[in-house]
């Protein structure tokens, strides 16, 4: 983390209720490109979720055909979620999925994951899946209102994963 980041995260934990704007992509396309550098760098290292996108420039092209909500403290991109059809292999029988929900490492552990994930649910009319191998995310999400629906396993190069489900409550 940079000096920069370090100095905004004292003083957002210290500010909790930091002003952040949560919309849909579609109304801001022009954060299109931080939304894909932020998925980028979170997930093309570590996780090989992309196996197939090797750059910022196809992993922009790819989040066009998701529901990509954001979290946005002035003009920066803080935080990402997105809905999509696919749910890359693990449980094809279901859908939407919820997935690629990020914060940016200087807004962690201030609410706006909490918060970008309430929007996105306020969004859906329909059940909404998950799936995670973190039991630190499992607790995150249970906290959002989503249950376990299944727990699978050694799935491809994941020791387990937790896949979960949310259901909106309808008026």
């Amino acid at each position: 983390m940079s000096f920069v980041e370090s100095c905004k995260y004292l003083f957002l934990s210290i500010f909790k209720d930091i002003s952040m704007d949560l919309c849909k992509l579609e109304e801001y396309p022009q954060f299109s490109r931080q939304v894909a550098e932020l998925l980028y760098s979170e997930w093309s290292k570590e996780y090989r979720l992309f196996d197939n996108i090797h750059s910022i420039d196809e992993l922009e092209q790819l989040i066009k055909t998701y529901k990509v909500f954001i979290a946005r403290f002035q003009k920066e991109v803080i935080g990402v979620a997105t809905i999509s059809d696919s749910d890359w292999g693990v449980r094809p029988d279901l859908s939407p999925w919820l997935g690629n929900v990020c914060v940016k490492p200087a807004f962690r552990k201030i609410g706006v994951g909490q918060r970008l994930v309430q929007y996105v649910l306020r969004h859906v009319d329909t059940a909404i899946y998950l799936w995670t191998y973190s039991e630190d995310l499992v607790k995150f999400y249970e906290n959002a209102g989503f249950r376990l629906l299944q727990y699978i396993d050694k799935h491809h190069h994941y020791q387990h994963i937790y896949v979960m489900y949310f259901k909106p409550r309808l008026n």
